[in-house]
């Protein structure tokens, strides 16, 4: 599909889902722009492409033998070109080939599964159905990718395996007085660097020097030796005007769980490097709660960045 010239603009793989041996679908997204699904009902000997306009739905799920996608939906593209605005969308489809709209969600949500969707303010949105249903959790609690559901508790894996109670609501709840930019969004544990085990960068505090602006940085780096036991040590970041944020990365990546290194038959320690891409957004007019910092690992090539050995 490589030399497909249909397929040659979207590179990036966002998920993989299989109804059974012979039937798969993959999402795959173009860079800064919209997404296509890549089935197949052979095995793989052959794959289709479909692409649903004005569509980024990355999230990839099987539920009742049919296909789930769940992401954002452009609006308004034909009227403005060059803007328009986003909506969430949830569609679904039973050979990823033909694909219809589910139910419309009350607002963008993140960390889709089998069960449901995470919105802000510790909320959970089921779309399987013919309608929306909702479930307020404690907000006390922590909204990571990691989440499951069982009758009436729901239980969420951050540090720690938190459990709360799970309350079905009529709309979500609203925010509390409390928020913070926490609450806005979801962890992730992203591929930042081959043998990554546990390895994520949550959100995080803007520096006060910089209040009241959104501003985006490709080119930062961060250097840390791993450890025998694949613990980390030793961190620094360079490439970013605030010592606040990189002081935030550094005590984040010092937290990370790789795969121990080996020369040989022993263990031994490395030094590594990890490219990131650092974006901070100055928070909604009126709701300076909303500011938040943001990293994901850079674009472009491998992330995997040199790794060297250090004998001691």
């Amino acid at each position: 599909m490589k030399n497909d010239e249909r397929v040659r603009p979207f590179s990036e793989v966002e998920s993989v889902a299989a109804l059974n041996s012979s039937h798969l679908a993959v999402a795959l997204h173009q860079p800064e722009g919209e997404n296509i699904f890549l089935s197949t009902a052979d095995g793989g000997k052959s794959w289709t492409p479909t692409h649903v306009s004005n569509t980024f739905a990355g999230t990839l799920l099987v539920r009742n033998g049919e296909y789930w996608a769940f992401g954002i939906e452009y609006l308004g593209r034909e009227h403005n070109p060059g803007g328009g605005y986003s909506a969430p969308v949830a569609l679904h489809s039973p050979d990823a080939r033909n694909w219809t709209h589910g139910v419309r969600a009350t607002t963008e949500f993140q960390a889709c599964t089998t069960q449901g969707c995470i919105l802000p303010y510790g909320v959970i949105e089921v779309l399987y159905g013919e309608s929306e249903r909702i479930f307020s959790l404690p907000q006390n609690l922590p909204t990571t990718s990691k989440w499951a559901m069982v009758g009436t508790k729901v239980c969420i894996v951050d540090d720690g395996l938190e459990c709360g109670s799970a309350i079905a609501s009529n709309s979500p709840q609203p925010a509390p007085e409390d928020a913070t930019s926490a609450m806005f969004q979801v962890a992730y544990n992203e591929r930042y660097l081959d043998g990554c085990l546990e390895c994520h960068l949550g959100v995080m505090t803007p520096d006060p020097a910089f209040a009241g602006r959104t501003f985006s940085l490709p080119g930062v780096v961060a250097a840390f030796t791993q450890r025998r036991d694949g613990t980390v040590e030793d961190v620094s970041v360079n490439g970013l005007p605030s010592k606040h944020l990189a002081d935030e990365i550094s005590g984040q990546i010092s937290g990370w769980l790789l795969e121990p290194a080996h020369d040989g038959t022993a263990t031994t320690p490395m030094r590594r490097e990890v490219k990131l891409h650092v974006s901070c957004f100055a928070g909604f007019p009126g709701h300076a709660e909303t500011a938040n910092c943001s990293v994901r690992p850079a674009e472009g090539g491998s992330n995997v960045g040199p790794s060297v050995m250090v004998m001691k």
